[in-house]
């Protein structure tokens, strides 16, 4: 096999994966993956060495060590029986709480004694999806209509939330998820989402962390005026993405952009290679961090 052929492959391969990674619409655990399954890529390159010119048998070879390392990927990053799986976003964070309860989804979830901070997490396909403040008497209230929505709560002084869906067949459904936010708490979100269209306004809820996965959507992120900074995280396939900062807040954005547009309103930026800084980032009393990696979007950044 020719040495070209061989990098043509390779290079083949790892684009389809990224494509996979960057659209968020398949939960893979790339990381088991390597970990578990490297020998994988010892024997499709001795296999590749023994046949030599037979290219078609190399290219099946490289394409099952493809699904073989996708597939397991796919299987661990969507165990049933994962507690709180990570998204791309979380990196290494693990969860030190002193419980976990499964439980049915309920529309309503009560302070947790040692509860300080709040975490979201929401795998939920397409949605319709809206967050907003809520009651101070309630920890979260959630209203939706998805068929076998999962919850699982993990309480501690970091308490954290996960609503996953089920398996349904109504695939015509439009499925609608709005979840109200004790406005009391810290709160962080994190969300694997095939596509979502909706509003996120955070306008009341103080929030330190928000990581998105979107495959598709149409979302409006609110970010209101808070005395903490914020980063947000966002990894889409093809989005219109508008996000609202308050006007006094400083601004980096960081943009790995295929075919995505940004434009910035009522807000001065200077730009450094991939990255944007507004005028005041780095006196402002509170900083906003944007990270952005799209394939063809449209982010819009509003200062009001």
């Amino acid at each position: 096999m020719k040495k070209a052929d061989f990098l043509g492959i390779v290079l083949i391969l790892a684009g389809i994966a990224w494509i996979i990674d960057i659209t968020g619409l398949i939960a893979i655990n790339w990381v088991e993956s390597i970990k578990t399954l490297w020998p994988v890529f010892f024997v499709a390159v001795g296999i590749t060495l023994m046949t030599g010119k037979k290219k078609i048998l190399n290219i099946i070879v490289w394409t099952l060590a493809l699904v073989i390392f996708t597939g397991f990927g796919i299987y661990k990053g969507n165990e049933p029986d994962h507690p709180f799986r990570n998204s791309f976003f979380s990196g290494t964070y693990k969860n030190k709480l002193k419980s976990e309860n499964t439980e049915p989804f309920k529309n309503e979830v009560a302070i947790p004694k040692e509860a300080e901070k709040g975490k979201i997490i929401l795998n939920l396909g397409a949605v319709n999806l809206n967050l907003s403040e809520g009651s101070r008497d309630l920890f979260v209230k959630a209203d939706s209509n998805i068929p076998n929505l999962r919850q699982r709560i993990s309480e501690g002084k970091l308490t954290i939330i996960e609503y996953s869906r089920g398996r349904y067949d109504e695939v015509n459904t439009v499925r609608d998820f709005n979840l109200h936010m004790n406005p009391g708490f810290l709160w962080e979100i994190e969300g694997n989402i095939g596509a979502a269209d909706g509003k996120l306004d955070l306008t009341s809820v103080s929030t330190e962390k928000i990581s998105l996965t979107i495959g598709a959507g149409d979302l409006d992120l609110i970010i209101g005026e808070q005395d903490i900074n914020t980063e947000i995280s966002v990894r889409a396939g093809a989005a219109d993405l508008a996000v609202y900062i308050p006007e006094n807040a400083g601004l980096k954005v960081k943009s790995g952009k295929l075919l995505t547009d940004i434009t910035f309103h009522n807000i001065t930026m200077k730009q450094n290679n991939n990255e944007y800084y507004s005028e005041n980032y780095k006196n402002a009393a509170q900083i906003i961090e944007l990270n952005i990696l799209t394939g063809i979007s449209a982010i819009q950044i509003i200062a009001n």
